[in-house]
């Protein structure tokens, strides 16, 4: 005699133990922790980027998700946003959608300076308090409607007002236009749980799985915040201190250049003066310590036009100065000009020598200063303070 699939779905809710509910929601912390430790597969939105971005250097030492590009200083930042794999349409009830899930990957994004990734990390971290508060509010909401399930509250004549209710709130801050699949069940979750079962019945063990598969949901969502809030903090820091560090070394380098334009260009001392602002100016300017936009070719500009090619680490300038100049034809022949007086121990140390390594050192500043000045306007001491 074949079943009928009434009867062998009442055959399998009876095997069903009737405390499942209150078993699977006491371990939903503990279940939610495990599943965000799972390792997700990603793929590559922009494969043709990544192949680029891979092969530049990170910002900070083991951060993979930070590199600037060697010539312009841009930075990349990599980030992990997830999105659904289709349209889904809005209704109510919402649609059933227990099988789709979030398609994960990785997308490099471009920007142009220190300050604009500064204030990107800035705005994602100030998103998630609001994120944990709705998560923090849906999992109260499924708590008390897990009790009032478990101790009768809600039952078969009463549990329709209940629904109206509850979608009116999950509608009023604003989950039921989620889109990222993992939220949108643990909310169709909720709104189950308040409807009849596969069999038209009131089904309070039923309903009381499924806010216990929601609350899973939602706990391992807080967990993931945790996680966000983790690393952009950090990030947004090392971001902080690097844009200090590399604005420090142009400041610097303004500075020792004003006092070196103080001095009597007759003064005995004054090659010493000059070598010791070259020796603090290629160091400070080392292609490792300035490296993001909007400092890193600023910095370079001053280097080669003030000194042409520095003898120290001269095949790394040579070569930076090609690919990150090479379409700055005034630039290239000034420095071939700087090179040919090197190369003259009689020009190289004549008082017309020194007007012009002084006149160089005028233009120079200007175009540090103003890079400053764009910096600071971009992210005011104000912004960082606030």
């Amino acid at each position: 005699m074949v079943e009928r699939r009434s009867d062998a779905a009442q055959r399998r809710m009876s095997l069903i133990p009737t405390d499942l509910g209150q078993q699977l929601f006491d371990m939903a912390p503990e279940k939610a922790l495990k599943r965000s430790r799972r390792k997700q597969v990603s793929s590559i939105e922009n494969p043709d980027l990544n192949s680029f971005a891979i092969n530049q250097p990170f910002i900070f030492p083991e951060e993979y998700s930070l590199r600037y590009v060697r010539y312009t200083g841009e930075i990349l930042f990599l980030s992990y946003p997830r999105k659904r794999k289709k349209q889904l349409p809005k209704q109510k009830p919402l649609p059933d959608i227990s099988k789709s899930t979030s398609v994960p990957f990785r997308r490099w994004v471009k920007h142009r300076d220190i300050e604009s990734v500064i204030r990107k990390t800035d705005h994602i971290l100030e998103e998630q308090p609001k994120i944990k508060q709705t998560l923090l509010d849906v999992s109260q909401l499924t708590n008390d409607l897990f009790t009032n399930f478990a101790t009768g509250q809600i039952r078969r004549d009463n549990f329709e007002s209940y629904y109206e209710t509850i979608y009116s709130m999950l509608k009023n801050i604003g989950l039921l236009r989620v889109v990222i699949p993992e939220k949108r069940i643990a909310v169709n979750q909720i709104l189950k749980a308040l409807g009849l079962d596969s069999l038209e019945r009131f089904n309070s063990p039923a309903s009381r799985l499924r806010l216990a598969s929601s609350i899973i949901k939602q706990t391992t969502e807080l967990i993931g915040v945790g996680k966000v809030v983790n690393k952009y903090d950090r990030l947004s820091l090392l971001l902080i201190l690097e844009r200090e560090f590399e604005r420090y070394c142009l400041n610097e380098v303004v500075e020792l250049s004003k006092q070196f334009l103080s001095l009597d260009p007759l003064q005995t001392n004054i090659l010493d003066a000059a070598n010791y602002l070259s020796l603090v100016t290629k160091i400070m300017f080392d292609h490792r310590n300035v490296k993001t936009a909007p400092y890193r070719i600023s910095a370079f500009r001053f280097l080669f036009s003030v000194y042409g090619i520095p003898k120290e680490k001269n095949k790394v300038n040579t070569f930076i100065l090609k690919n990150m100049f090479s379409g700055d034809t005034e630039l290239i022949e000034d420095v071939e000009k700087i090179e040919a007086e090197k190369k003259s121990s009689t020009l190289n140390h004549s008082l017309a020598s020194q007007l012009r390594f002084r006149e160089r050192l005028v233009n120079g500043i200007e175009t540090l200063e103003k890079v400053l000045d764009e910096g600071e306007a971009n992210l005011p001491e104000s912004y960082l303070n606030r």
